[in-house]
């Protein structure tokens, strides 16, 4: 009995050592196989992206969490990019494959799983085909989150991509990286600084290249030239240039060789406050803020660097305009600041702010609504509070609110350092 059961243990020990062997065998067989093929699928993607490649490389390198793969085509076309983002919607996150051409240019972007509740993954990828580093406004109505989200991990495969694929960035895209250094105040109502393009007039100054403006209108971002050197120039609501660096971000305002530059940035358009006058004093008149125009008095004050476009002395203190972007679109609202802050007058100019069908509450009408500039009635600009400028429901017409808030503070505070 003892002989058979130690026969019967040799034999399935045999056994299972038989079958482990083959199963190793046909591990070593099939593994690179199974390998191959998966990165074949891989290649797929890619390829996709960039359709004259003739196979990838990885490029190894320290990564943002939005790269997840970054791989070179052994043929040289360019640069294909795994990217992951997440918009907040989904507990699914954005997969893209993107490819970038040595040129520094977009070949294709390509999501593959979007599991997002508005929009589809086919709306994104005609916006981006053929964009540079310079790209902006890649939105696809009703989906800001999603494509805000999306455009922050192109982005940063970009810098991922100036970094390791040794192309030399263009002034454009250099000039992008200085604009939060330039304008933070110029963003949008996803928070980023995006700027427009804006024409340059036939008789603009030599030195000066291109000219953008923020989506608020509230200055200008000008690219210029002097001699061999590129330069970055800021110019205020204003008209005065209150920024000047080379591409590097080095500071050269108080640099007399570039006076010329300055002149040129301040004469090449009419400033913002200048721009919009007829059209705020009319403004102003509608809301009660003055009985006419001789009743409002310019302030010129250079140092404002903010959205405020405009202020004028008005009865009862200083009247300060500012724009922010809300849901809808521009929202223009007055504050007027007695000399120590007090809150004397609050309106509503403009806004284009849109009804919410689930809360049934027309968000534009809340904003120029009595009972919403009766909120500032007795506050300084110490005193209000986020609960103050809270839009209940409506979280891009809040930001507006207190983006407009923040820049009228920025500049009461600014006026009354100067003195």
């Amino acid at each position: 009995m003892k002989k058979d059961n130690l026969k019967s243990i040799i034999v399935l020990t045999t056994i299972c050592l038989v079958v482990t062997l083959a199963l190793s065998g046909i591990n070593f067989i099939t593994a690179p196989i199974i390998e191959k093929n998966a990165g074949a699928a891989a290649d797929k993607a890619y390829i996709e992206v960039l359709p004259e490649a003739k196979g990838f490389e990885n490029v190894q390198g320290t990564f943002p969490e939005t790269v997840l793969e970054m791989k070179k085509d052994l043929g040289g076309s360019g640069f294909a990019f795994k990217l992951q983002a997440s918009s907040s919607y989904s507990k699914s996150p954005l997969q893209i494959i993107l490819g970038i051409n040595n040129e520094g240019k977009i070949t294709k972007l390509v999501i593959t799983n979007y599991a997002e509740t508005q929009g589809s993954a086919d709306d994104f990828t005609p916006l981006y085909e053929g964009k540079d580093a310079t790209f902006s406004d890649v939105v696809v109505s009703g989906c800001t989150f999603t494509s805000s989200a999306i455009s922050a991990a192109v982005a940063d495969a970009f810098n991922v991509f100036f970094e390791y694929a040794d192309v030399e960035k263009s002034d454009d895209a250099k000039l992008q990286d200085l604009y939060s250094v330039i304008m933070p105040f110029g963003t949008d109502k996803a928070g980023a600084v995006t700027m427009n393009d804006v024409t340059l007039p036939e008789n603009a100054p030599a030195s000066i290249v291109s000219i953008k403006t923020p989506v608020t209108g509230s200055g200008y971002i000008m690219l210029a030239k002097s001699g061999e050197t590129s330069l970055a120039v800021g110019v205020n609501a204003y008209g005065k240039v209150y920024y000047l660096s080379d591409l590097d971000g080095n500071d050269l305002i108080s640099d007399e060789a570039y006076a010329q530059v300055i002149a040129d940035a301040e004469s090449v358009l009419p400033s913002v406050y200048e721009a919009n006058n007829d059209d705020i004093i009319n403004k102003m008149i509608d809301k009660e803020i003055i009985a006419s125009a001789s009743a409002a008095k310019k302030v010129d004050f250079a140092k404002v660097n903010t959205n405020v476009i405009a202020m004028y002395k008005v009865n009862g203190g200083t009247a300060y305009i500012t724009k922010a972007d809300g849901f809808g679109g521009l929202i223009t609202v007055c504050y007027v600041l007695n000399d120590k802050g007090a809150i004397v007058k609050y309106a509503t100019l403009e806004q284009s702010e849109q009804e919410n069908e689930y809360a049934g509450q027309d968000y534009g009408t809340v904003i120029g609504f009595k009972t919403y500039p009766d909120r500032f009635s007795g506050l300084t600009v110490d005193t209000v509070t986020d609960e103050t400028l809270l839009i209940a429901g409506s979280t891009f017409t809040t930001n507006a609110t207190k983006k407009a808030f923040g820049d009228v503070k920025a500049a009461f505070e600014a006026m009354n350092k100067e003195g």
